[in-house]
C-alpha cells in the first residue's frame, strides 16, 4: 500500500494500483484447486459403484448407505443323531 492506493499484482503479471476505498479485502493469493486423488475411467466395468459416487458428489446429493451385515451366526456342533427305539 502506498498512501491510499493498494499496489498489486495479477496471476498473469500485470500491475494494477485501485484506491483503497475500492477493495473489499486484502488477503493471500488464491491457491489453485488440487486435482482428485483418483480418478476413475469411464470404461472400466469394475469402477461403475465410484463413478456414481462422484456423480452423486459432484451434484451434492448424498446416497444413503446399506448398513453393515450382520455378523454371521456361530456354528454350533450338532448332536449326534439319536437311533430309533425298538417297538414291539
Amino acid at each position: 500500500m502506498t498512501g491510499s492506493r493498494v499496489v498489486f499484482t495479477t496471476m498473469d503479471g500485470q500491475m494494477y494500483s485501485m484506491d483503497q476505498t475500492e477493495v473489499e479485502s486484502i488477503g493471500a493469493a488464491p491457491r489453485p484447486t488440487r486435482t482428485p486423488a483418483h480418478s476413475y475411467s469411464i470404461q472400466d466395468s469394475r469402477a461403475l459403484g465410484a463413478l456414481a459416487r462422484q456423480d452423486r458428489e459432484a451434484r451434492g446429493l448424498k446416497a444413503e448407505v446399506a448398513p453393515r451385515r450382520a455378523p454371521a451366526a456361530k456354528k454350533r456342533a450338532r448332536r449326534a443323531a439319536r437311533t430309533p427305539t425298538p417297538r414291539a
